[in-house]
């Protein structure tokens, strides 16, 4: 079975989500949150994709607007979701493996196109760390 990734944008991330379909469907199940608008609201693509994640114990999500920051703040208010931005590989591999993130969000305007793949195929392919350090801490923000 697949892994379902609830995948979400504004009007900034309409052609990078339909790349990122395009290029990961054969091994994920995407679940499209939205949009193909001229102009959208990124909380409202947020919420729903956070909270489809939250809801969906083994799933993850992807969130792509102009900078990525907007979306990845709307979706933190949501309980349980740990979305974090990434323009690198390592950031990727860190906010999953060490911080547990659940979402990813990317911004559409600010990194180089070539490097999207590998960044979004890192995040999908990171397992969470199970080091007592990055245990510790992820229980700790939890409690917050």
């Amino acid at each position: 079975m697949k892994t379902k990734i609830f995948i979400g944008n504004d009007h900034h991330g309409r052609d990078l989500k339909k790349e990122i379909v395009e290029n990961f469907s054969k091994n994920y199940d995407f679940i499209d949150c939205g949009t193909d608008a001229d102009s959208a609201d990124h909380p409202i693509f947020a919420e729903k994709v956070a909270k489809s994640v939250v809801s969906t114990p083994g799933s993850l999500g992807i969130l792509i607007c102009g900078s990525g920051v907007g979306m990845s703040i709307a979706a933190n208010k949501i309980a349980g979701a740990r979305c974090g931005l990434a323009n690198t590989v390592e950031l990727a591999r860190g906010m999953r493996a060490h911080n547990g993130a659940n979402i990813l969000a990317l911004g559409a305007n600010f990194f180089h196109r070539e490097n999207f793949t590998e960044i979004v195929k890192t995040f999908l392919e990171t397992e969470i760390s199970i080091v007592e350090r990055y245990v510790r801490r992820r229980k700790m923000i939890d409690e917050m």
